[in-house]
């Protein structure tokens, strides 16, 4: 489908009446555990070795926009994003509670892991060399 001809906001908006809100409010995609990266590269004196950020509200709500957008045929990210940017802003707030709970929870799995991952790097002979240097 080329964009070249429409606007974005109209593409955006014939899209958003072929979603399933039911699948989005509350999110289909709600486990805690599939918002989480895994650590980069075992290369521990690697940046990407530290687990990355975890994601926000609005971003787990793209990512069910877009797995909703998936089912219907659609994968233009630009569209993806105006959609979800549109169903965030009218969301009620009960709606988007339901998503701060699910970032409660994601933020939680992530800290544990990462004070988990943290502590092993500090235990390392690695880092004790360092230290000691």
């Amino acid at each position: 489908m080329s964009t070249h001809n429409f606007s974005i906001e109209y593409l955006a908006m014939s899209l958003i009446v072929r979603l399933d809100r039911g699948n989005i409010f509350p999110p289909l995609h709600n486990n805690p555990e599939s918002f989480i990266s895994s650590v980069g590269t075992s290369n521990k004196n690697s940046p990407s070795y530290r687990p990355k950020r975890p994601p926000n509200a609005f971003l787990i709500c793209r990512k069910n926009v877009q797995e909703e957008s998936k089912r219907k045929g659609s994968y233009n990210m630009r569209i993806i994003s105006k959609v979800t940017s549109i169903l965030w802003k009218t969301a009620s707030l009960e709606e988007r509670e339901v998503y701060k709970r699910l970032v409660d929870r994601v933020y939680e799995i992530h800290y544990r892991r990462s004070s988990i991952i943290y502590k092993k790097l500090a235990e390392s002979p690695t880092s004790a060399k360092k230290r000691s240097s």
